[in-house]
């Protein structure tokens, strides 16, 4: 996360759709951020909730960075152990540490 520049990408208007939501609006239509309407599906709207919530309404940006970290490292943790069960060799899971997306 320090070594890695924060681009804003959709951050804010996530931020700014599902602040809509908790502040009562079940509409869809009307549920708006700075890149255009709310088109994710109510689960995003959850887990996004709860990142509003724990990051002071999007402000505390580095601390979704770490949270988005560590949600990558269990990916890839549960990638390694589904590649090691199926028996690939070692150097193929080891390929995963490379990936950033």
């Amino acid at each position: 996360v320090h070594g890695r520049a924060y681009t804003e990408i959709d951050w804010v208007a996530y931020m700014e759709e599902v602040g809509g939501a908790l502040a009562g609006e079940r509409d869809y239509a009307k549920l708006r951020g700075a890149t255009g309407p709310l088109v994710y599906p109510a689960g995003f709207v959850y887990v996004y909730g709860l990142l509003y919530g724990l990051t002071d309404g999007g402000a505390r940006v580095r601390l979704a960075q770490w949270v988005f970290a560590a949600l990558h490292a269990v990916t890839v943790g549960v990638a390694a152990a589904v590649y090691q069960e199926a028996g690939l060799p070692l150097g193929v899971a080891a390929l995963l540490l490379g990936s950033i997306r």
